[in-house]
């Protein structure tokens, strides 16, 4: 097929630049609480999918053609019609600038009309994609930009797998057509081949396909994309295999398991135990508590990951439990004997019933291995004195004894003097047995045998206790008892583990016996016990870390060397490219899973640059440069008691009579300049004392607020909103007026000081050579605005709001009482939410010195609160700011109050952050985190935050010593 010569010739330096001005990172990151790589996660996923489809891994039907899909990216065979299936979220990922279409709904070249072709027109940007073959794809960047008589189209060609441009003339003589059939006024098309993927980049075109859609989608920096960062994409967009494999292999959720759920467990695994073994066979260890009840912690855990919760304590609200220790947790203290007590009930019904004294047979290998060699090491041994002739007989507690004391406080078991009592500790021979007669299972001991402290050399054994049969004899036993020692390698320990099929096949439990010498006496051994978790699928082995040599390094090499110096090309004219959508268009990476809650990558929110509508050459809109803490000139920082700003928080920033530069005593405004007026004052020439210290700073902005607030009201006896400076040095007063116009009158000299409220006049003497007087500017009124409907299902979270606003301006306290009760503080966020009525009431910052003032009070164990967009007490006086990055990545279990505001905008709205959530009261269940939520909560507009107030700090009142602690710990929800 003949080349129609559209496109421009091909230039490699452009292939190393972005079409658009302001690329982002939105590069997804990786968090995995069970250590696992992503590389080695993929591939385990990949096996699972496998064993899925083979019929060896039991999965619901209506799920199995979705873990096929999924297992075809992570195994690198994703097809076309797999791309069409997941592409069908498309349309539903698209907003009010950008949309994706494919390329098979263009109309045919002899169309008349555009049939079922969308109207493309209102967007800014429009990708087109198809396949040409199923390793050939291509994708369009549309960028069209109009004036009132013509249309200037970019399109930009990207190209994926050995092929050549001609292979496209179809579907560019079918854009060519659609654009003379739209409403586009004589539309001139520039075609710029933009880049040809490296053949040998990924070894699935159609994977780099869907995933470099997504990065154009949202202004990407896809010149970043390597191996390593693809292969987190996958896992990005593989939540749902992620949480069915990891659900296979069991049922206990580390994501779910903190001090307050489980206060035994140290999720800080001792890193001298040499446990590399172990952990590259896909378990994980979790260590528990070593006070005498370790192995009874192990067995409960176990017994969790069985989805068998009889021992454990359930709370549905544990993320905002108080965390208690195992010495003062009675619900768990309760269970923990319970346990013992239902262990050592049925050790005696073994013991009398299965295994009777008369039958027992001390040659079975059961015994032999149990270390039991006759009746006095199974009953309870009182002892025997010894004399001269016979040293006696030490006493010793029996098998069933040893689970638990007669009649003893609970408390005796948690004490840390229980460590020392070694007659009831965990058995690791006999108690596993008895919990497989129990509940007809199969518990699996790994024993590692630490030679010497120093941990040079050390043996591993496994010994298994598998329920075989309700009868004993000893060719047929109750209970199997199977051990394999001298295991010296992990390749020993992986040629005896059961495979993950054997482990579904009956409910298994397996944990780690650690035995090691004792550091006060060496010729003694101590044990501890913990849990492991199966959490890569047996026989994945882990692969080799994927390559970090992004596509920009490659595309370098290809270039001549010439060109090869990337910094010396000259930058390709973009000022007619696309510019950054301010609404920073909802992920598409999100429609790599067909899990609807997926989760999509997050968006470095300090790097998200305002957009311009398309411009038309007679009118062209003005549009906010992208705001920084560098650059707002126009909104003052909040001000509360310790945040002294120089000028009048009420006055709008253009329109300021009477301010001080920061440090430099200048003045930098002032009624109108004629011959009466005060020039600009600077240093001793003018008589003007030292710029005043902070508490100066404090009372005058207290004093401007109370005036501002008595003129409001009405209270100031001249009633009108005059402004006065005393002059120091011609110890002289001067008044101005406003003068309608956004200025001042001239100023004049005041001797009849009787005409005025008596506290203007103190307030100009208090501090003199500046103007005071109140703001006339509209008071600011308390965040209150109500939301825009109902969320998008892939920003919603399961865990509730509790108050929601519906059509009231409740939404400051109602979204931070929600918090507070998250946090557990029940009582208090329902007299939080009590207090919202009469907040709308207030003026701004008035509504935000209540709340901190109430916070004091109501919860003083975090009622302080840390200040942002404010500056520091510090002498350096650095503004402290939060940005929407750092908001997103340092995830705080403290409750963060978030007011944020559009450029041109007041700020009209507030929601409240703790640990991963969004606690808005417009929506029924928290929203995730991600600047995805915070662009729904702003109508799609590009934000930046405006004041947040994080309670982190404890806050005695005089006289009372707070000695309460806030312990909860971040917890992840998604």
């Amino acid at each position: 097929m003949s080349n129609l010569h559209v496109w421009n010739d091909r230039r490699l330096q452009d292939e190393i630049e972005y079409p658009y001005t302001h690329p982002i990172n939105t590069h997804p990151k990786y968090e995995d609480c069970y250590n696992r790589t992503a590389e080695w996660l993929v591939k385990s996923m990949g096996h699972f999918g496998n064993l899925v489809s083979a019929g060896d891994a039991v999965t619901a039907d209506d799920i199995a053609s979705r873990i096929t899909i999924s297992t075809r990216i992570c195994n690198d065979s994703m097809t076309p019609k797999d791309f069409k299936i997941l592409a069908r979220q498309f349309e539903n990922l698209g907003t009010k600038t950008r949309c994706i279409i494919d390329a098979k709904l263009l109309p045919a070249t002899n169309a008349n009309e555009l049939g079922s072709f969308p109207d493309i027109t209102p967007y800014q940007q429009i990708l087109f994609y198809r396949h040409i073959r199923p390793d050939k794809w291509f994708i369009f960047l549309v960028i069209p930009s109009r004036t009132k008589r013509t249309t200037n189209i970019t399109i930009e060609g990207y190209f994926i797998g050995d092929m050549d441009v001609s292979e496209v003339n179809p579907v560019v003589r079918k854009l060519q057509r659609a654009f003379s059939l739209l409403s586009f006024p004589q539309p001139v098309i520039t075609w710029t081949r933009r880049l040809h993927f490296p053949t040998d980049f990924h070894p699935n075109n159609t994977i780099v396909a869907f995933i470099l859609i997504e990065y154009l989608h949202r202004h990407g920096k896809y010149l970043e994309l390597s191996m390593d960062i693809l292969m987190k994409c996958k896992i990005q967009s593989l939540k749902f295999l992620r949480n069915e494999h990891d659900t296979w292999l069991g049922k206990l959720h580390l994501h779910d398991v903190s001090k307050a759920s489980h206060p035994f467990v140290d999720l800080l695994t001792n890193q001298n135990d040499k446990l590399e073994d172990l952990q590259e066979l896909g378990f994980m260890v979790i260590d528990v508590k070593g006070d005498g009840n370790c192995g009874y912690y192990s067995l409960i855990l176990g017994l969790e990951n069985l989805g068998i919760y009889t021992y454990s304590v359930y709370n549905n609200n544990a993320s905002s439990a108080r965390v208690k220790s195992m010495l003062k947790n009675r619900p768990w203290q309760a269970k923990v004997i319970a346990f013992r007590k239902k262990m050592q009930e049925h050790s005696r019904w073994l013991l009398s019933v299965m295994y009777p004294k008369s039958e027992r047979d001390y040659e079975d290998l059961m015994w032999f291995y149990a270390g039991i060699w006759d009746e006095r090491e199974i009953e309870t041994f009182e002892g025997v004195e010894g004399d001269e002739d016979n040293p006696g007989l030490p006493p010793h507690i029996g098998l069933s004894d040893a689970f638990a004391y007669e009649e003893a406080p609970a408390k005796n078991y948690f004490v840390s003097t229980f460590i020392n009592e070694t007659d009831y500790h965990m058995n690791p021979f006999w108690a596993p047995h008895v919990l497989a007669s129990l509940l007809k299972m199969r518990v699996i001991v790994y024993t590692q045998k630490i030679a010497d402290l120093k941990h040079s050399s050390h043996l591993w054994s496994i010994m298994s206790f598998d329920y075989r049969n309700e009868t004993h004899t000893r060719t047929n036993p109750h209970i199997h008892v199977d051990w394999n020692t001298d295991l010296e390698t992990k390749i020993d320990l992986e040629r005896v583990r059961i495979s993950d099929i054997e482990f579904k096949q009956k409910p298994t439990i397996e944990i780690l016996y650690q035995n090691r010498p004792d550091p006060a006496d060496e010729k003694e051994t101590i044990g501890h016990f913990q849990f492991l978790r199966r959490v890569i699928c047996s026989g994945v082995s882990m692969p080799p870390q994927p390559s970090k040599t992004t596509l920009k390094e490659q595309l370098s090499v290809r270039m001549s060397a010439d060109d090869a110096n990337v910094e010396n090309i000259p930058k390709r004219n973009t000022a007619n490219g696309p510019r950054q959508n301010s609404a920073a268009d909802r992920p598409v990476l999100a429609a790599l899973t067909v899990d609807s809650t997926a989760e999509s990558p997050a968006i470095d929110a300090t790097n998200v640059p305002a957009v311009d509508p398309p411009i038309d050459a007679t009118n062209v809109p003005v549009v906010d440069p992208p705001i920084d803490a560098t650059n707002v000139p126009a909104v003052d920082p909040p001000i509360d008691a310790t945040n002294v700003p120089a000028v009048d928080p009420h006055i709008d920033a253009t329109n300021v009579p009477i301010g001080i530069r920061e440090g430099t005593g200048v003045t930098t405004g002032g009624p109108s300049n004629d011959a009466t007026t005060i020039a600009p004052l600077s240093g001793k020439k003018h008589g003007i004392k030292k710029i005043p210290n902070r508490s100066t700073k404090k009372q005058k902005i207290e004093d401007k607020k109370k005036l501002t607030k008595m003129y409001r009201k009405g209270q100031l006896k001249h009633n009108t909103s005059t402004r006065m400076l005393f002059d120091s040095k011609e110890q002289r007063y001067y008044t101005c007026e406003h003068d309608g116009k956004g200025g001042f009158t001239p100023r004049r000299r005041e001797d009849n000081l009787e005409l005025y409220d008596p506290f203007l006049v103190e307030v100009a003497t208090r501090s003199p050579n500046e103007w005071f007087g109140p703001s006339v500017a509209p008071p600011p009124t308390p965040p209150g605005d109500s939301g825009f409907g109902d969320a998008p299902s892939y920003l919603i979270t399961r865990v509730p709001t509790l108050y929601q606003q519906h059509n009231k301006p409740y939404c400051l306290l109602y979204s931070f009482a929600s918090a507070l009760f998250y946090c557990g503080f029940r009582e208090e966020a329902e007299m939080m939410k009590q207090k919202a009525e009469y907040i709308p009431q207030m003026e701004f910052f008035e509504a935000i010195d209540e709340v901190k003032s109430f916070m004091k009070n109501l919860v003083p164990v975090i009622g302080l609160a840390t200040q942002y967009a404010k500056r520091t007490n510090g002498h350096s006086r650095k503004k402290r700011d939060l940005t929407w990055d750092e908001l997103f990545t340092n995830l705080t279990p403290y409750p963060t109050i978030v007011i944020p505001v559009v450029p041109g905008q007041k700020p009209n709205h507030a929601f409240c952050v703790v640990d991963d959530l969004i606690f808005d009261s417009t929506t029924q269940f928290s929203l995730k985190l991600q600047y995805d939520s915070v662009l729904w909560l702003c109508n799609e507009s590009d934000s930046s935050i405006f004041l947040a107030l994080r309670f982190k700090t404890k806050f005695s009142p005089p006289g009372k010593r707070i000695t309460q602690k806030y312990t909860r710990q971040v917890v992840h929800h998604w």
